[in-house]
């Protein structure tokens, strides 16, 4: 996670920072969900999930609230951490059963 919160929110981030946070985002978990099939959808997001969550959290407690939530999601902070979330809870079955 610290990885993509560099590349959102980092004060020298770019254009193409940013879109290789979008693309983390989802190639990360891809990986999470392909190595833990035998997981549950439940038992990944609490197991992998913990960690975006508790950036979330730390981003709160380090900036103001309002200045939190508007670069959070205007620098893309946000809409990778969704991405992320969704692809451990749902990747089961972006991927092969086998």
């Amino acid at each position: 996670m610290g990885i993509v919160g560099y590349l959102t929110l980092d004060s020298e981030a770019t254009f193409h920072s940013r879109i290789g946070a979008y693309l983390l985002s989802f190639f990360i978990p891809c990986f999470i969900v392909f190595f833990t099939q035998k997981l549950t959808s439940g038992e990944r997001l609490l197991k992998y999930g913990m960690g975006y969550i508790f950036y979330v959290i730390s981003v709160f407690y380090v900036m103001p609230f309002g200045n939190a939530w508007f670069n959070g999601i205007r620098l893309g902070l946000f809409p990778c951490i969704l991405i992320s979330l969704a692809v451990l809870f749902y990747g089961e079955r972006l991927l092969p059963k086998n």
